[in-house]
């Protein structure tokens, strides 16, 4: 997509910028490596033509907000997580990045959120819908959802009942997904990371 992306060693220091402290740079920065492994191993499973190295920077930036919502000593304000993607947009614009980078962040959240699911929540977002459309944001989306930053890996199945609390429409869009995407093999590196997996 684009020629000149950051290196590695400047997301680091993105994330070092914004972690509050060595425990949640952990968290957040070995996620989001994960969910880098994950979505280029689901490009290789699906032989997709996607730039591997720009889906890598994607995804090491696409949880950068979440050290706002992340204290020191690891703890999550779960009020008001679900901002965010919106703020790591707002991050990575106020640092420069492209466009394509703030779109990734704003729309990786679950399976995707709508005006409606805002309004029936009574969600603290400002009103729109945030939702995977390029390959990019979906693939990023979908690798995201096989770990969390507990941490720990989620099977396919896990993550389809974990969803279903949300409604159906959500575990259909989930499904939809993996029709495109296929089922990454999570067990290997769960075991790679010695971290649990949730069946």
């Amino acid at each position: 997509i684009m020629n000149n992306l950051p290196t590695i060693r400047e997301i680091e220091l993105l994330h070092r910028k914004y972690a509050k402290s060595e425990i949640a740079y952990k968290l957040v920065y070995t996620h989001s490596q994960i969910v880098a492994e994950i979505s280029k191993q689901i490009i290789r499973n699906k032989n997709l033509n996607l730039d591997s190295n720009f889906i890598e920077v994607a995804a090491l930036l696409h949880d950068i907000g979440a050290y706002t919502y992340i204290s020191a000593d690891g703890i999550f304000d779960t009020s008001k997580y679900i901002c965010h993607g919106i703020t790591g947009s707002k991050i990575l614009k106020k640092e420069g990045f492209d466009e394509v980078f703030c779109r990734i962040c704003a729309r990786h959240t679950g399976v995707g959120i709508t005006k409606e699911n805002i309004l029936d929540d009574n969600l603290p977002l400002p009103l729109n819908d945030y939702l995977a459309e390029t390959i990019e944001e979906k693939l990023i989306m979908y690798s995201d959802k096989f770990h969390s930053k507990n941490p720990c890996f989620n099977s396919f199945l896990w993550y389809s009942n974990h969803i279903r609390k949300f409604g159906k429409n959500k575990v259909l869009r989930f499904k939809q997904f993996a029709k495109e995407f296929g089922i990454p093999n999570v067990k290997i590196l769960a075991g790679r990371y010695s971290m649990p997996l949730n069946q």
